[in-house]
C-alpha cells in the first residue's frame, strides 16, 4: 500500500502537474494544431491495495480535457505496479508501465509528446529559447499554488493546519512586465488556486519577480535569496512571516514533485 507521502506526491502529479498539459497547448499553437480532430482517452493508473488511483487525458475533436479518476472505457492504458512507480514516471525517473492499446499508435504518440513537453517543469537549467523560459516560469507559477491547494484538500498536515486557521487571505505570484501571474486564496480550511492577477482585493502576500530570468533563478534555486532580495530580483510584499510559510509550502510541492 502506498505511503502517505507517496499519495501526496501522486496528488501533485495527477491533480496539479498533469492538467498543465492544457497550458502547454494553449501557449504552443503550432503544437496544438497537430491535435486537431483527435479523439480518444489515455488513462494512467497506479495499482494500490487501498484502491487504484489515476487520471486521464480525454481528446474530443482535438480539444483536450484532463480529469482525475478512472475512465470507464479508455483507448490506451498506462498501468503502474504501484503509486511509487507512477510518481517516478512523472518525475522523469526510470519507471516502466505496462501499456494496453498500442495499436492506437497515433493517439499514443500524441500523448507521449505531451508528456515529453511537460518535462519542461522538471528541468534543472533554464531553456535556451526565450519562449520556452517564459513557458517554464508560467507552468511553475501555476503549479505551485495549485499544488499547495491540492495538498490542503488531501490533508497534508502542515498545509491543512495553516489553511484551517487562515482568515480570507490571498497569496499571489507575478512576473513584472508579463501576464504571468497566479494566486492562492485560503479561508477557514478551504483553498482555491487561480491563474492570472487576483483583482478582487490586494493580496495578503505577493511574490513579485523582476523578470522571467529572475524568476527562474529563484525557482531553480540557482540565485542566492539574500542577493535576490538586495537586488530586488524578488520582492515579497506583505507579511514576511506568512511569506516565509508559503515559501516553505512551495518547497514542499517542489520536493514531492522531484
Amino acid at each position: 500500500m502506498a505511503t502517505q507521502n507517496e499519495l501526496f506526491a501522486s496528488t501533485i502529479f495527477l491533480k496539479a502537474a498533469l492538467p498543465l498539459i492544457k497550458v502547454i497547448l494553449e501557449y504552443r499553437p503550432k503544437m496544438a494544431a497537430k491535435y486537431k480532430g483527435l479523439n480518444g482517452v489515455v488513462q494512467f493508473i497506479a495499482k494500490d491495495d487501498a484502491g487504484d488511483i489515476g487520471a486521464y487525458l480525454q481528446f474530443i475533436d482535438g480539444v483536450l480535457d484532463v480529469k482525475y479518476g478512472i475512465h470507464e472505457k479508455p483507448d490506451i492504458v498506462f498501468t503502474f505496479k504501484d503509486v511509487k512507480t507512477m510518481n517516478a514516471f512523472f518525475a522523469g525517473k526510470p519507471a516502466v508501465p505496462s501499456i494496453k492499446g498500442l495499436t492506437k499508435f497515433k493517439l499514443l504518440m500524441k500523448a507521449v509528446n505531451l508528456l515529453l513537453a511537460l518535462k519542461i517543469i522538471g528541468r534543472k537549467t533554464p531553456p535556451k529559447k526565450k519562449e520556452d523560459r517564459e513557458l517554464m516560469v508560467r507552468l511553475m507559477l501555476y503549479l505551485l499554488p495549485l499544488g499547495i491547494s491540492q495538498l490542503n484538500k488531501a490533508g497534508h498536515p502542515e498545509i491543512s493546519k495553516f489553511c484551517k486557521k487562515s482568515p480570507d487571505r490571498t497569496f499571489a505570484w507575478s512576473v513584472t512586465g508579463t501576464d504571468i501571474a497566479s494566486y492562492l486564496r485560503m479561508k477557514a480550511g478551504n483553498s482555491k488556486a487561480g491563474r492570472g492577477k487576483y483583482t478582487r482585493s490586494k493580496p495578503f502576500v505577493e511574490f513579485k519577480f523582476d523578470s522571467v530570468d529572475g524568476a527562474l533563478g529563484i525557482l531553480l534555486q540557482t540565485t542566492d535569496m539574500i542577493e535576490a532580495s538586495i537586488n530586488r530580483v524578488l520582492v515579497i510584499e506583505g507579511s514576511p512571516e506568512y511569506g516565509k510559510e508559503i515559501g516553505s509550502f512551495m518547497n514542499t510541492v517542489g520536493q514531492l514533485a522531484s
